[in-house]
């Protein structure tokens, strides 16, 4: 008799295998895998089912915005739905295509998430920006645009609280706004050392956060300059 498959081993070394090629890391022993890039993280997570040998397939990103301690989703994409596994020849090839997803989709990502300004453009455009008003918010602040930063910020806090988790957000949210009000040419200082809190509280090393509000070159950008350079090596400049 042949013994069983271990399904779940298997995955994670296969995608182990493909992922870290880009730079992600298994997180623990979970099926998730992480590519840290100082103010945020993007993730792949192969997610298991209760009820059946398998996995959705899910890659997205987490600000480190907000203190805590845990890894969440600020921004997700389900690249897959489930997809139950049968027999072993079955699941490599469908490991290995979603592995060949997932990093179509973080590459996706990645591009669309180059810095603070492409994030803003992308959440602006989210249909549902309630639930992405603490990170849009944050962004505003984080380009001195104050005027969009405070409102948003200023809904947390009058928002009910009814758990525990949303007495801890208002602390969170006053303390900012406090920080934009009173003397804002510092909130960016501030706020860098919070995310690089945030950043220990996840275990993660510090960052140089140096250039986080540097806007990324875009690829229409470098082909404008290298026009002009052409246009004036043959002399028509």
């Amino acid at each position: 008799m042949e013994p069983e498959i271990d399904f779940n081993k298997l995955l994670k070394s296969i995608a182990n295998d493909r992922l870290k090629l880009y730079g992600f890391i298994q997180k623990g022993k979970s099926r998730s895998f992480h590519c840290d890039k100082e103010w945020l993280t993007f993730v792949i997570e192969f997610q298991p089912s209760a009820w059946s040998k398998g996995s959705y397939l899910n890659v997205g990103l987490d600000f480190h915005f907000y203190p805590r301690e845990n890894f969440a989703y600020s921004y997700v994409n389900r690249v897959s739905d489930f997809i139950e596994f049968t027999d072993e020849d079955q699941f490599i090839k469908v490991v290995e295509v979603l592995c060949d997803k997932a990093i179509k989709r973080f590459q996706l990502l990645e591009r669309n998430f180059k810095d603070i300004w492409s994030a803003i453009e992308i959440l602006e455009k989210e249909k549902d920006k309630s639930y992405y008003a603490y990170d849009l918010a944050i962004l505003y602040a984080l380009t001195e645009n104050y005027e969009k930063a405070l409102p948003p910020l200023k809904q947390l806090s009058e928002a009910a609280c009814e758990y525990d988790w949303h007495f801890e957000r208002r602390e969170v949210v006053n303390k900012l706004i406090e920080w934009i009000v009173q003397d804002p040419p510092t909130f960016l200082e501030k706020f860098k050392n919070q995310i690089n809190e945030t950043r220990k509280l996840k275990k993660l090393k510090p960052a140089n956060l140096q250039q986080l509000t540097e806007r990324k070159n875009s690829a229409s950008g470098k082909f404008k300059i290298n026009k002009r350079w052409l246009l004036k090596l043959f002399g028509f400049e």
